[in-house]
């Protein structure tokens, strides 16, 4: 094809690679993709690969610079690409710009403008009565509650996810909506019924050949599995967290991994593997420069 045409090859298969977090290659393409979409100047285009490159930098916890890309590239995009976006990958990235920019808004300690820039995400798609992205929207903001604890904020806009993605058949936003609302029901009333359908609910995600945020999934679990008193068991699933981090390259939540895994060493009583898992924590937070981590590990409670 042409060279508009192998750019816009190269920005889908970059959002492919990131649902399956392959950052090996994500890391590989971003170079090509740069080079070849500055050469064909598509706005379209260009626009998905600003996002390409502000969500890798998110998954990666490098959360200053993902802002960073937000800023500079949230002029580009306007309503008049949407078709094209559609065309694409079947949303419109001036909505994914705004919801997935949001989670890395927290990290740098600003829910309150995280969740303003949510709400945009979420007002853009409805404006374009666009389903894909209104489900898109409404999964990122259900994940932002969850992370801000916030259990029945999560609840409502998971449900609202789910029904909007089983109405139109997104797949995707189904899958990650039915792991929220799994742990809202396990975290309401905890016991081995509960974990067990949230581990299925992962699998099923799993199933779908996505594992972006799998390191978050599998703490969502361990925080069942926390409340249930299965205290070994969520040790175990948050080493599974971390090794799944090591292998994707997928780094954005692991000081939250640790933070979780000190309090389950804590309660077995292993006082010093615990404060070194906090220490560990710490770091990955200073060095992701994100305070809301930071001020989590040095609050436990």
């Amino acid at each position: 094809g042409d060279a508009e045409q192998q750019a816009a090859a190269l920005a889908t298969s970059l959002f492919f690679h990131e649902v399956r977090s392959d950052h090996d290659v994500v890391i590989k393409l971003i170079g090509e993709a740069t080079t070849s979409i500055d050469a064909v100047a598509s706005p379209p285009i260009r626009v998905i690969s600003a996002v390409a490159r502000l969500g890798a930098c998110s998954l990666r916890g490098e959360f200053v610079e993902s802002e960073r890309i937000y800023q500079e590239s949230a002029g580009w995009y306007d309503r008049s690409q949407h078709a094209r976006h559609v065309s694409l990958t079947g949303a419109d990235f001036g909505v994914l710009q705004r919801a997935w920019s949001a989670h890395g808004l927290w990290a740098l300690g600003r829910p309150g403008d995280a969740r303003a820039r949510v709400g945009e995400a979420l007002a853009l798609a409805r404006d374009l009565a666009h389903p894909f992205s209104e489900a898109l929207a409404l999964a990122y903001e259900a994940m932002l509650e969850q992370i801000d604890g916030d259990r029945a904020a999560c609840a409502r806009a998971a449900t609202a996810a789910l029904a909007v993605s089983e109405r139109h058949r997104v797949i995707y936003y189904a899958a990650w909506s039915r792991i929220l609302l799994a742990w809202v029901e396990g975290a309401a009333a905890p016991t081995a019924q509960a974990s067990a359908l949230l581990r299925a609910r992962i699998e099923a995600f799993v199933e779908t050949g996505a594992r972006a945020r799998l390191p978050y999934y599998l703490t969502l679990l361990a925080d069942i599995e926390r409340r249930c008193g299965e205290f070994h068991a969520a040790l175990r699933t948050l080493d599974e967290a971390l090794a799944v981090s090591r292998a994707q390259g997928e780094l954005w939540w692991n000081a939250e991994v640790h933070r979780l895994r000190a309090a389950a060493l804590g309660t077995l009583g292993r006082a010093g593997d615990a404060g070194r898992s906090v220490e560990e924590g710490l770091a990955i937070a200073r060095r992701q420069q994100a305070p809301a981590f930071e001020a989590r590990l040095l609050s436990p409670a």
